[in-house]
């Protein structure tokens, strides 16, 4: 049993919350409750909102599961795939843009009547294009 004045002063009850919920908030203490749809940013939003603990709870059935099912949470998401996604994805850019890419055709402009851009003023400051 708690006395009300410290309820009302110092409890929040909050058993259970997304991380969308928690986003923002910091508490004591925060328990994450991973499962097989946890995703990196789920579990990351929920593992930084302790002030003094923060603690993942999964079911697993050895140590080394637990560390694959841990390392599992942070390949779900694809907001960043990690480094080898990302040097090909440049590999790839560097390709279609580099110097050493196919010359593309300018495109061709449009005449005057279809140009709905205003005319330059010459006395008006511009932006150089």
């Amino acid at each position: 049993m708690l006395p009300p004045d410290y309820v009302r002063r110092y409890i929040e009850l909050a058993y259970a919350t997304t991380a969308y919920g928690a986003q923002g908030a910091t508490v004591t203490e925060s328990h994450v409750l991973v499962g097989e749809h946890s995703g990196a940013a789920s579990a990351y939003v929920g593992m930084t909102r302790g002030r003094e603990r923060n603690v993942a709870h999964l079911v697993a059935e050895s140590v080394e599961d637990t560390r694959k099912q841990w390392c599992d949470v942070f390949s779900r998401d694809h907001a960043d795939l990690g480094p080898a996604h990302a040097r090909e994805a440049a590999a790839e850019a560097i390709e279609q843009y580099g110097p050493k890419a196919p010359r593309r055709r300018p495109a061709p402009r449009l005449p005057a009547e279809f140009d709905s851009r205003p005319a330059a003023s010459p006395s008006a400051p511009g932006i150089g294009f």
